[in-house]
């Protein structure tokens, strides 16, 4: 790269711009992230790419590594470590969009919003996060040290062996001072985020239980005991098959009024069931929490869902009138 090149995207005053908006950024989307861990928590799961044992803690920890090099980057503090982090984090988020959007999945990017308030994921957000890759890699390159502090390249991150792995290393140690951020913070919540989602093989069917997992077992005798069951799957899955006398409710159809329709025809001490497509899919997660804030206290989730239920040979049915998709494509013409 030629000098003019290098003296042109180093300019000080560009690179202190691109710090304060990547920290101002990181800042601001850290937020409701840290404020509400298990509505996030729902938003990691959606994407269906972290292992469910993991969710949970990367929920946690995320948020606090996001608020970190935020204030690093405003503050000048260990600029190329958290350049390095964001640089990660956004090739992270890119292809994890990329693969949702790959497998047709209709959820909310949960980049700074939770819940419905937050976008649905889109090509758009594709190239957002591309370009904030890009951004991240100039800053981590071009920093030229001026209106920083601490450890700093002066010649840049990809031409200094030793500010690379002291780069490396600092950006390690960020990584464990928001883990432990956040096991101590999450720690001293009234209502703490277990660290770890249960594993179907760990959950256990006790009857006095009124809330959380429950196994194929499980869900069977609360179907023969009347509990009310309710599929999150989209409504075509539903049509196609479903348990049977299930409600079906779209986890991403969920809104006030409906919730409002479901409190006049449900009692609120009614037990309800939901599940989706198996262990994988979550929306029967983010379904039972939001009857869980309608204010039923008996919502058990059959992570299970339709497939299992299927295998076992337990009573299902299909919507009337809807046949079974063919496989055979008549030509034009026929």
């Amino acid at each position: 790269m030629s000098g003019k090149i290098r003296e042109l995207l180093s300019n000080r005053y560009l690179i202190i711009a691109l710090r304060l908006f990547f920290g101002g950024m990181y800042l601001y989307a850290s937020y409701d992230k840290i404020l509400n861990p298990h509505d996030f928590s729902i938003a990691v799961a959606n994407y269906q790419l972290v292992p469910r044992v993991f969710i949970n803690l990367f929920a946690l920890a995320l948020p606090w590594l996001e608020f970190l090099i935020g204030v690093f980057l405003v503050a000048g503090i260990f600029v190329e470590a958290s350049a390095l982090i964001s640089a990660a984090l956004c090739l992270m988020f890119t292809i994890g969009i990329i693969q949702a959007l790959a497998r047709g999945l209709d959820i909310s990017c949960g980049c700074f919003h939770q819940g419905d308030e937050g976008p649905k994921i889109s090509v758009w957000l594709v190239y957002r996060d591309i370009l904030l890759v890009l951004g991240s890699v100039w800053i981590l390159e071009f920093n030229n040290g001026r209106w920083t502090f601490l450890p700093k390249c002066n010649i840049g991150w990809t031409s200094d062996g030793l500010c690379h792995k002291r780069t490396s290393v600092l950006a390690a140690g960020i990584g464990a001072a928001a883990l432990v951020l956040a096991v101590g913070l999450n720690a001293v919540r009234s209502e703490p985020l277990p660290w770890v989602k249960a594993n179907l093989s760990d959950l256990e069917d006790d009857e006095d239980v009124t809330q959380g997992p429950v196994t194929l077992e499980g869900a069977k005798r609360l179907f023969d005991e009347g509990a009310v069951f309710f599929d999150a799957r989209p409504q075509s899955d539903f049509d196609q098959g479903h348990i049977k006398g299930a409600r079906h409710l779209y986890y991403a159809d969920y809104s006030d009024e409906i919730g409002m329709q479901l409190l006049e025809e449900i009692p609120l001490d009614a037990t309800l069931v939901t599940y989706c497509s198996g262990e994988e899919c979550h929306a029967s997660d983010l379904l039972a929490r939001n009857l869980l804030i309608l204010g039923y206290e008996k919502v058990r989730i059959f992570f299970g869902g339709w497939p299992e239920w299927v295998d076992a040979g337990y009573p299902t049915e299909k919507t009337p009138g809807v046949q079974a998709p063919s496989l055979y494509q008549p030509m034009a013409g026929e």
